[in-house]
């Protein structure tokens, strides 16, 4: 201590003081990759499970309307199957406009993003319109992922970077205001102006 000048509580409250911050990075580490193992897993189920519970529910859907049905009291019978088929209908109508709205979301983005001149656009937009039934997942992976790419493609071109940005944004104005209330809502049949307060309520 006194040959090198050193104060050995300092010493030893500096070498806490690290060892406490390399614990607190590390932690932080470790829990932002097991944030994204647990997406990445519900994702890739969502994708795999989905699938295959559909098929099994077709192939003996028959049996499962037919053991739901007798479970009804005879007297409510055709009121709840009123119900039943109203209900179909309009989650039908959903899955048919959510689908169209992600292929045209898709088209929109690869083509906004290939007229950037920005690499791998195609294959970006498409990838983030196809997962955008999930919401706000696709337009922030699509726009993560195009941004990515146009930092290491553009760099320092600023322009091109916040121009690839724009697609994104705009794509997301454009589908609350108006592909979403025009597809979903008229497949649901639910008037544009109810749907668009329906986003702003449940989004809020």
């Amino acid at each position: 201590e006194q040959r090198f000048g050193v104060n050995a509580n300092s010493l030893r409250d500096g070498l806490n003081s690290l060892l406490t911050s390399g614990f607190g990075l590390l932690t932080t580490v470790f829990t932002s990759i097991w944030s994204s193992g647990v997406a990445l897993v519900s994702v890739v189920s969502l994708f795999v499970v989905t699938p295959v519970v559909a098929f099994y529910m077709l192939l003996d859907w028959d049996r499962m309307v037919a053991v739901v049905d007798s479970w009804v009291p005879r007297d409510y019978v055709e009121t709840v199957r009123v119900i039943a088929r109203d209900i179909n209908i309009a989650t039908a109508g959903f899955v048919r406009g959510q689908g169209t709205l992600c292929l045209v979301l898709g088209g929109m983005y690869a083509t906004g993003l290939t007229l950037t001149g920005l690499n791998f656009a195609i294959l970006i937009g498409l990838f983030a319109g196809l997962i955008s039934f999930i919401p706000y997942v696709g337009s922030l992976t699509g726009l993560v992922l195009a941004v990515g790419v146009a930092f290491v493609q553009f760099w320092p071109d600023w322009v091109m970077i916040v121009a690839v940005a724009c697609v994104f944004f705009a794509g997301q104005f454009i589908e609350g205001n108006i592909l979403q209330p025009r597809l979903v809502g008229k497949s649901v049949g639910l008037h544009p102006v109810w749907l668009m307060f329906a986003l702003f309520a449940f989004g809020a």
